[in-house]
């Protein structure tokens, strides 16, 4: 582990990334190096110049791990271009040569400057450093990414506010296209942090949407902190992928859906969180024309639906394993303000006119009110759950509209179920109707299965 002298960048317009830099080792030795990456300083930490000697104007030491030693110098030392923001005006730099290309008052423009200048069926790198605002959004999407070339988009200590969104619907920070169906290029975004906190319009401001067959679109370590007040969005919508991975996100107050999986061939998710609260929202939604779908150490919490599965085909299977839904503790959480937050989860699925599904589910944790519900479906609906502690079994899918629907197959084995009411509300394993309809009934098959109900006031299994 190393620690870093933080330099504020230099503004003669040739160098304006953030060095030199000092790196102080275990061992108490110190290295220096200047604009231009040559050594200015090795010996003791004792003997260190002053800060102003390396044209430092903070001088606090900061500690940081290996991991982001690497990221934040390495990836600099990779990247074909440095973007980043100074007293409004948005630099680009040449990660190769030093030199500033592009400026603009207009932070997109100046992306669009690094996007462009990777060349189709090339590679690069941009980094995105430090804090970001956009003018607002007139059109459905601001930043546009062509598929034909590969980009892994860096945050380098980046902020990003999501902008005004003034288009008459839901709109977009960045759009990626591919349209050439025989390439095949990834495009990543990784180390970010994404607020929205500029828009007051009509309609939601979302960070990215996606088309384009054999494209891969991969998201690593980001956060975002979406506004409470739009229940109508989708902040990231995988649409036409032919793959699409989600790695150590979070989506935080997700009243709109967090994600979105639309015709995408194979889609994984893995140790992310989706978490609102009172439940609302849907955490990740999937959609129709998509295939595999995997969902891997993850947690929801406080939301109406986890995962939304519409319009599907038979082609669709969904696997979830070692992951949490609904907080375990009553579901109710208790802020030091005496504010109250439920973070229950009221449906783990929900499906709305499917026309078949298969879902494959171990080693889960759910804590809420109903397992299943939805309407409209033709076919079946089969559930395979192994080695889980499930609220319940409860499932409230209405009949199809149309006068059609399947059966709803539930098998269950070496799990634990129960923490419901068996003599009023749902029913842990019961049907029942929603809205004065009749539900769909389900088949349970159990194996090894101990199920416990309140008979009332006293938890008992039944055997």
């Amino acid at each position: 582990m190393g620690v870093v002298y933080p330099v504020s960048p230099i503004t003669d317009g040739m160098h304006p990334r953030s060095i030199p830099r000092c790196y102080v080792f275990p061992d108490n030795n110190a290295y220096c190096f200047d604009e231009n990456n040559r050594l200015k300083y090795a010996g003791p930490l004792s003997g260190l110049p002053s800060p102003s000697l390396l044209t430092a104007q903070d001088a606090k030491l900061h500690i940081i791990t290996t991991d982001e030693l690497f990221l934040k110098n390495s990836a600099l030392d990779a990247a074909s271009y440095i973007v980043f923001q100074n007293n409004g005006v948005t630099y680009v730099e040449n990660g190769q040569t030093g030199h500033v290309e592009y400026s603009s008052s207009n932070a997109a423009d100046a992306i669009q400057y690094a996007i462009n200048n990777i060349p189709s069926g090339g590679k690069g790198v941009i980094v995105l450093k430090g804090e970001f605002y956009f003018p607002p959004l007139t059109s459905s999407a601001m930043i546009n990414v062509p598929g034909d070339r590969s980009i892994d988009f860096v945050g380098s200590d980046a902020i990003i506010h999501l902008p005004q969104n003034n288009y008459t619907g839901q709109a977009w920070l960045f759009s990626v296209a591919n349209t050439s169906l025989d390439s095949y290029n990834v495009i990543r975004f990784k180390n970010f942090v994404v607020v929205d906190d500029v828009n007051t319009g009509t309609y939601a401001s979302n960070f990215l949407v996606t088309s384009g067959t054999g494209l891969g679109v991969e998201m690593e370590d980001i956060v975002f902190y979406n506004s409470p007040n739009y229940s109508s969005g989708t902040t990231v919508w995988f649409n036409n992928c032919l793959h699409a991975v989600v790695r150590n996100v979070r989506f935080h107050n997700t009243v709109r859906t967090g994600l979105l999986f639309d015709s995408v061939s194979v889609g994984t998710v893995s140790n992310s969180l989706f978490m609102s609260r009172n439940p609302v929202g849907s955490g990740m939604a999937i959609s129709v024309g998509t295939g595999n779908v995997t969902i891997t150490n993850s947690e929801f919490y406080g939301l109406n639906i986890a995962i939304n599965a519409s319009d599907t085909d038979s082609e669709t299977t969904i696997h979830v394993s070692n992951s949490i839904f609904g907080l375990n503790r009553g579901s109710y959480f208790t802020l030091s303000n005496g504010s109250v937050w439920n973070m229950g989860v009221n449906y783990v699925i929900y499906v709305h006119n499917i026309s078949s599904l298969r879902i494959f589910m171990s080693n889960i944790v759910y804590e809420g009110n109903n397992f299943l519900g939805g309407d409209t479906f033709t076919t079946n609906l089969d559930i395979e759950i192994s080695d889980s502690m499930l609220a319940g079994l409860s499932t409230y899918v209405q009949y199809s509209s149309n006068g059609g629907a399947g059966k709803i197959r539930i098998n269950a084995s070496n799990c634990q179920i129960g923490w419901a009411d068996f003599t009023g509300g749902p029913g842990f394993l019961g049907n029942g109707r929603v809205n004065n309809i009749e539900t769909i009934p389900a088949e349970y098959y159990l194996d090894n299965c101990k199920i416990f109900v309140n008979v009332p006031g006293n938890y008992a299994p039944l055997h």
